[in-house]
């Protein structure tokens, strides 16, 4: 039953920092299309 708990916090702790890491790729990508976007229309 311990080892089964450990197992899980692993696996969700995992989950929850690729969730992490996508989400903040996620938004630089946004960022950078966004100053795209406004250096487009600047010109």
């Amino acid at each position: 039953m311990v080892k089964h708990n450990k197992q899980f916090n692993s696996d969700s702790q995992r989950l929850a920092l690729s969730l992490r890491v996508e989400l903040s790729v996620y938004g630089a990508v946004f960022k950078f299309s966004v100053c795209a976007a406004h250096t487009l229309i600047g010109r």
